[in-house]
């Protein structure tokens, strides 16, 4: 395919999910970028930030004139939000591009071209699919308990990836960790339980912004959980893994 096709398909793609889901592009434009036209990982967050704008600035049109926009609200917001991107652009340009590639990793963090031959190796089809789960569960949620935002989804999206992590990858090597075992990965499933039933503390987003989502979205999410790494388990079992060269 042509490679403008591709940087519109993929301007596409960003632009109705983050209309649909209220959210910068960046966590959709990125990966992209770097997988499907292997972008220089700064240059591809460069790119992601410029194209907010127009996004933005298009959906908001709409949404003003349907009277949904907070102005005080959002005003704030962006008070905060200003600050913090200024810390974190001038921050993320001393990080190694391999390292913020790690980012869109799974299991160990191999970076997203070598993750998703590691997933195919190990029968998962499509391989992408699967990956993209795992980095939402291992990386979004690992984001979540650490700001204490939406808990119960994040400790839902650990304990998938670890459950997946524990039951795919490492139950053939026994529990110790030397020797590649399941023993640090269903450590971090039992925590990411115990917060899912303990829910924040005093000190976190949800209790800053008074967000209290009830113990059945944690029931619940981690049973949806529960089936979807039951079925990439019997999908990946299903197909012969691909031999190494």
């Amino acid at each position: 395919m042509n490679e403008w096709a591709v940087i519109l398909l993929m301007g596409l793609t960003t632009g109705v999910l983050s209309g649909v889901l209220g959210v910068g592009g960046g966590v959709v434009l990125v990966p992209m970028l770097v997988f499907f036209l292997g972008t220089e990982q700064h240059m591809a967050q460069g790119v992601s930030m410029l194209f907010i704008i127009p996004t933005a600035l298009s959906g908001l049109d709409h949404l003003y004139k349907s009277k949904l926009v907070n102005l005080q609200s959002a005003m704030l917001i962006s008070v905060g939000a200003i600050f913090g991107t200024l810390i974190s652009a001038n921050f993320v340009q001393y990080i190694p591009a391999s390292d913020l590639k790690k980012l869109f990793g799974a299991f160990g963090g191999p970076g997203f071209k070598n993750a998703l031959l590691f997933f195919d190796k190990q029968g998962f089809s499509p391989a992408w699919f699967w990956l993209s789960l795992a980095c939402l569960g291992e990386f979004g949620g690992g984001l979540s308990l650490a700001a204490g935002f939406l808990t119960p989804l994040g400790a839902a999206g650990v304990f998938g990836a670890m459950l997946m992590a524990t039951f795919k990858t490492n139950w053939v090597n026994g529990f110790f960790i030397q020797k590649g075992g399941f023993e640090y990965t269903l450590l971090i499933l039992m925590v990411s339980i115990f917060f899912g039933l303990a829910g924040p503390g005093g000190y976190s987003l949800d209790a800053l912004l008074g967000v209290n989502l009830p113990l059945l979205v944690f029931l619940g999410s981690a049973l949806i959980a529960i089936v979807v790494v039951s079925v990439g388990i019997l999908v990946s079992n299903s197909k012969p893994a691909a031999k190494t060269k």
